[in-house]
């Protein structure tokens, strides 16, 4: 039997005792005690050198959903038109609203077609006050809001340029080659060493502490230069995202044959 636990940083606790009944643990993205337990761990978020064999980190590990996989990128565009601000489910440091009111301005002198797309865990208090901001810039004929999309790959493949955080979507933002200026929530999201610029993002750091002007800033860099899209672009290609799931498939299949392996190996060693 496998068991797969994919609820961050465990413990001791949440995996000896499956290991006591000859389950062989799987843990996704586990900073936790727990880790050194479980017979496999797979963090495509936190590339580290973690001094253990079945640890395996980085973006080749990432499993990538079907509907992007499925999603070919359209061609990028030579002119910077639409610019989608995606914060995740909940976005704790509400950086939907810091975009809004950074980049109001600029949305309207430049046009710029604009979505916004809520999780299900943004407070409705705060959404209230974002579309004060939006019609106060004076932009509602430009910004729309959505909860609930059917596809964001199809929302990814519209946008010119995109806004989000250091969480799993990068790693979709990445695969459909758009543009992308990340901030992160909190400071565990900064350890998910995938969003930099080598790997083609324009990466700010921890989302409170990005000022307006910062901002603004390098979405008028990026705006201005075509040239500099299409090598954040083509740096998100050089990572081979799409076949990640077939490559933790077979780690998964091949650590538990070979622990099945050792464990009929030291079974018949002890009935001789």
């Amino acid at each position: 039997d496998i068991l797969i636990n994919d609820i961050l940083d465990t413990t001791p606790d949440e995996v000896l005792p499956f290991k006591e009944k000859g389950i062989f643990v799987v843990n996704f993205e586990d900073l936790g005690t727990g880790m050194p337990e479980a017979d496999l761990v797979i963090n495509a978020l936190y590339e580290s050198d973690l001094p253990y064999s079945h640890v395996y980190t980085g973006p080749d590990y990432y499993c990538l959903r079907d509907e992007f996989a499925h999603t070919r990128p359209r061609d990028l565009s030579e002119k910077l038109n639409h610019l989608l601000i995606t914060f995740g489910g909940a976005d704790p440091s509400n950086l939907t609203h810091k975009s809004i009111r950074a980049l109001g301005g600029w949305i309207a002198n430049r046009a710029i077609r604009t979505k916004v797309i809520l999780g299900l865990g943004y407070p409705e208090e705060w959404e209230i006050p974002l579309r004060e901001e939006i019609a106060n810039r004076k932009i509602t004929d430009l910004v729309s809001i959505f909860r609930n999309v059917k596809s964001m790959a199809a929302e990814f493949k519209w946008a010119d340029l995109a806004l989000t955080s250091y969480g799993r979507t990068m790693y979709e933002i990445a695969s459909m080659g758009v543009p992308a200026i990340l901030m992160g929530q909190n400071q565990r999201e900064l350890q998910h060493a995938f969003g930099h610029s080598k790997n083609g993002f324009a990466s700010l750091g921890l989302g409170e502490k990005v000022t307006d002007d910062q901002l603004l800033a390098t979405v008028k860099s990026i705006d201005a230069n075509p040239k500099l899209r299409v090598e954040m672009r083509n740096r998100m290609a050089e990572t081979d995202l799409g076949g990640g799931a077939y490559r933790v498939t077979q780690l998964i299949l091949n650590a538990y044959r070979e622990a099945n392996l050792k464990k009929s190996q030291t079974q018949s060693i002890g009935n001789e």
